[in-house]
């Protein structure tokens, strides 16, 4: 993550505005531009190729999602406040085979070229081919997406 001790050593420039479950929210002020647009955020990519796919079973799990910010924008989450996602459970030859609901927190805010990572509860089909399948979640209207491995 971006180096925020300047903004966080000047008072002038940092304001608490919210608090969720055990997260702080604070506005910083910045000379670049702030985008609340999804679009801003992508998938990140997985820190290591040789990192295994999550295992997950029914009825649900909690699935850890990397997100980048490859805009030149800062990404800011308003409201701060769960957001519900669609995950798309896809086969070996990429068929959606099935959809279920995810919810979590995005990143409050993202510097450009910054990652960051966000648990959430994902909603895991009951009847999944035996064969391992792939899920993708994204906000509805986003271009975001993560993939994860299922048993």
């Amino acid at each position: 993550m971006g180096d925020l001790t300047p903004l966080l050593a000047d008072a002038t420039r940092t304001r608490q505005i919210a608090e969720a479950e055990r997260t702080i929210r604070f506005d910083l002020s910045s000379p670049r531009p702030v985008s609340e647009a999804l679009a801003t955020l992508a998938s990140a990519p997985v820190a290591s190729e040789a990192e295994p796919a999550a295992e997950i079973g029914a009825p649900a799990a909690e699935v850890e999602f990397r997100f980048a910010n490859r805009s030149g924008a800062i990404f800011a989450t308003r409201p701060f406040a769960p957001r519900s996602l669609t995950a798309r459970w896809r086969d070996a030859a990429g068929t959606v085979v099935a959809t279920s609901r995810a919810d979590g927190l995005l990143p409050i805010a993202l510097a450009p070229g910054d990652t960051a990572t966000s648990t959430f509860t994902l909603d895991v089909p009951a009847a999944t081919p035996a064969a391992p399948t792939r899920s993708s979640s994204c906000p509805r209207g986003s271009p975001i997406s993560s993939s994860h491995g299922a048993p």
